[in-house]
């Protein structure tokens, strides 16, 4: 995609915007959306993308971690938790 088109019509440049403002709402649905699964439970704090991804990616290894677990019972409780 080029960075900065030029629109010869405002109606090219309206529907860029009209495609933009979806993207963002589509993306803002997705991160509240995963702020809300690593804060189930309890209301999720507003923070920063970056943030949440971070949070995101920990949580995963945590959950690898259970996983690898030779534990059966640690393995159990995680698959509580996680329902």
């Amino acid at each position: 995609m080029a960075a900065h088109r030029r629109y010869s019509c405002p109606a090219k440049r309206r529907e860029a915007n009209r495609r933009e403002r979806l993207r963002m709402e589509r993306m803002n649905t997705a991160f509240a959306a995963l702020r809300e699964t690593l804060f189930r439970g309890g209301e999720s704090p507003l923070m920063s993308r970056v943030t949440t991804l971070r949070l995101s990616i920990n949580y995963i290894h945590h959950l690898l971690l259970l996983l690898h677990s030779s534990s059966p019972s640690v393995l159990s409780s995680a698959i509580t938790m996680v329902r």
